[in-house]
C-alpha cells in the first residue's frame, strides 16, 4: 500500500488500558449508587458511573443549563457523550442496564397512559362521528319526509 501520509492505523480499542475511576470525580448520588451496584455484582464501577451520567444527561431537558463557572457565569446544556469499550464479557450491559432502569420503568408507565388516553380519546371520537352521522341521517330523512306530499 503507497504511503498516504497518515501512516498505519491505530487500533486504540485494542491497546487502550482502563483507569480505574475515582468516586470523587462524580455526583455522590451517583457514586454511591454506581459503586455499590458494581460491588454487589463484582464489576468495574467505571461502566455503571459513566452509564448513569449518561443516562442523566440524555433525560435532561434540553432548557436546562448547567453553570460551569460562577466566575464567568458560563452556561452549557447537558451534554454528553459516552462510549464503552470492553470486550464481550467485560460488563458493560450490566452497568447501562442498572443506569437506565429507572428511565425504562418512567417511560414504560408514561407510554401506558399515552396508550390509554388514545383509545380513550379515539373512543371518544367514534361516538362523536357515530352521534354526528345519526344527526346527519335523521335531517335528511326529515328533509326527504317534507319534500313527499301526501295523498290528499
Amino acid at each position: 500500500k503507497p504511503d498516504d501520509g497518515w501512516g498505519n492505523p491505530i487500533d486504540f480499542v485494542t491497546a487502550a488500558q482502563a483507569v480505574p475511576l475515582s468516586k470523587d470525580l462524580f455526583p455522590p448520588v451517583i457514586a454511591e449508587y454506581a459503586w455499590a451496584h458494581a460491588s454487589a455484582a463484582g464489576h468495574d464501577p467505571g461502566a455503571y458511573a459513566m452509564s448513569m451520567m449518561g443516562t442523566v444527561a440524555g433525560a435532561t431537558n434540553d432548557r436546562i443549563r448547567i453553570r460551569l463557572s460562577e466566575v464567568t457565569n458560563h452556561f452549557e446544556k447537558a451534554v454528553l457523550w459516552v462510549s464503552l469499550f470492553g470486550k464481550s464479557s467485560a460488563a458493560k450491559s450490566p452497568g447501562i442496564d442498572t443506569a437506565t432502569q429507572g428511565v425504562d420503568a418512567f417511560q414504560g408507565r408514561v407510554s401506558s397512559k399515552f396508550d390509554a388516553d388514545l383509545a380513550a380519546w379515539e373512543a371518544t371520537q367514534a361516538f362523536k362521528q357515530k352521534k354526528t352521522s345519526e344527526a346527519t341521517e335523521k335531517k335528511a330523512q326529515k328533509a326527504g319526509a317534507a319534500k313527499v306530499k301526501k295523498p290528499g
